[in-house]
């Protein structure tokens, strides 16, 4: 019902009212729109995050000492084999990566050592149908999505996962008065503000209510760091190349620290993708 009224509102922003896109008018209904958007998508996390973040918990505390596969699509994906991927224990997949279950299941996997997780209101729109085709356990499809703003362009009742994320802190802070995302989370700063994320990361790790941290540059980040709650032995990364429009951010240098906060919980965190 709130998202319906919204919706009304903001149609009148969105449709109705026509203004040059370079005037004073359009910068303001950029604004309230983002704003809008934002504040609803602030209230739909905080009320199913704490509901959800329980059922994925529950669902993933097998995975104590485990091996982990996190398989995205980049270019080294295609180096994948059958011997390779038996030697996990669960494989995690990101976004477009969601294409392989038939694979998975093909190999031997069930689909409870699966899982699916997304922080992107985009990519998880495109994904949507291959989601529902693949037909994983729900408390197995994971979407942390990075600007609250994201929750309120789409009805995630017919979308096949868990929303998370109503617990962060989030910035009133815009990307252009045009790009109408809204309020972003307070980690996602480029340069990365390392000791603040290392420190929501050691909380996280604590064993406190599930309060992961999130980090720029690509979803990967985000999900070494959710899983590593559940203490596994080690996490291996494929399909992660970090090329292309990655190259201007210091992913690698962002990895290997990722990597040195694991060790520092037994953990033991490789990219393949590398190799």
């Amino acid at each position: 019902m709130i998202r319906s009224g919204v919706l009304k509102i903001l149609s009148i922003f969105r449709h109705r009212i026509l203004f040059p896109a370079t005037s004073f008018l359009a910068w303001i209904n950029g604004y309230s729109l983002a704003f809008m958007g934002s504040v609803y998508g602030v209230a739909r996390l905080s009320t199913v995050s704490a509901r959800n973040s329980k059922i994925i918990h529950d669902a993933h505390q097998g995975l104590l000492g485990k091996q982990l596969l996190i398989l995205g699509t980049g270019p080294s994906a295609s180096s994948i084999s059958a011997d390779y991927v038996k030697c996990f224990d669960h494989v995690i997949l990101l976004n477009h990566a969601v294409s392989m279950v038939p694979y998975l299941l093909n190999i031997g996997f069930a689909k409870h050592q699966i899982s699916f997780f997304c922080a992107d209101r985009k990519r998880i729109i495109e994904v949507t149908s291959a989601l529902k085709t693949a037909n994983l356990p729900l408390s197995n499809s994971i979407f942390f999505p990075d600007f609250p703003y994201s929750v309120f362009f789409f009805d995630l009742s017919v979308v096949p996962a868990l929303l998370i994320g109503g617990w962060k802190k989030w910035n009133a802070k815009y990307i252009g008065p045009f790009a109408q995302q809204g309020w972003q989370l307070s980690f996602n700063e480029i340069p990365m503000l390392k000791k603040d994320v290392k420190a929501s990361f050691d909380r996280f790790m604590s064993g406190g209510p599930l309060r992961p941290p999130y980090i720029p540059y690509t979803v990967a980040f985000s999900c070494i760091l959710f899983f590593s709650l559940y203490r596994p032995r080690t996490v291996r990364l494929l399909g992660c190349d970090f090329s292309g429009d990655f190259q201007v951010y210091p992913v690698n240098e962002t990895f290997d620290l990722i990597a040195s906060w694991l060790g520092d919980y037994g953990i033991q965190l490789c990219n393949d993708s590398r190799s």
